[in-house]
C-alpha cells in the first residue's frame, strides 16, 4: 500500500510531465484520477482485511478510470489494459479450491 501511495504522489506532483503526453488532462481529471488512487489505498486495505467490498471498489475505481481515460483521449486498448491487473487478482483469488482466497473474503 506504500508503494500506492508513493504512486498517488508522484502523479499528483507530475502533472506536467503527463500533460506533455496527453494534453487533454485538465485539473479535473487528475483530481479525478488521484482521489481513485486515494480510494485504492482504502480498498486495498479492505482487501488486506479479507473483505469483499474492497475487491468490487477496486473494480469501481479501475472501470471509472478507463472511462475517464477514454474520455480524455487515451487509446482504448490502452486504458482497457489498465484492467490486467484486476483480473489477475481475481484469477489469483479463485486458486486453492474450498480454501481459496475468494472463499475467505467475507
Amino acid at each position: 500500500m506504500n508503494v500506492l501511495a508513493m504512486v498517488v504522489v508522484t502523479f499528483f506532483l507530475s502533472r506536467s510531465q503527463i500533460r506533455q503526453v496527453a494534453p487533454d488532462y485538465d485539473d479535473g481529471h487528475f483530481l479525478l484520477l488521484i482521489l481513485g488512487g486515494v480510494l485504492n489505498i482504502v480498498f486495498l486495505g479492505a482487501m488486506l482485511r479479507r473483505r469483499m467490498w474492497g475487491y468490487v471498489g477496486l473494480w469501481v475505481v479501475a472501470i471509472a478510470a478507463v472511462a475517464l481515460n477514454i474520455a480524455a483521449g487515451m487509446q482504448v486498448a490502452k486504458a482497457v489494459s489498465s484492467l490486467i491487473g484486476l483480473v489477475v487478482l481475481y484469477w489469483v483469488l479463485q486458486i486453492g479450491g474450498e480454501r481459496s482466497g475468494w472463499s475467505r473474503l467475507k
